[in-house]
């Protein structure tokens, strides 16, 4: 029984590192951004440039 407690905690023990490093890797992505947009306006030129053109194809009833 006491070996048996043992592999099941070391599995909860995986499972738990497994769970944190999925929500860093989904985390990361955000917290780069929010970075990459206080630091350089690229990614604000971009979601500009992005914005008119949907504009754009907005007042010309191209897209759909």
């Amino acid at each position: 029984m006491n070996s048996h407690e043992k592999g099941q905690s070391v599995v909860e023990y995986i499972l738990m590192l497994a769970a944190v490093a999925a929500i860093i890797v989904a985390t990361l992505p955000f917290i780069r951004g929010i970075f990459w947009e206080r630091n350089e306006g690229d990614v604000g030129i971009l979601t500009q440039t992005t914005d008119k053109l949907s504009e754009e194809h907005l007042q010309n009833g191209s897209w759909q």
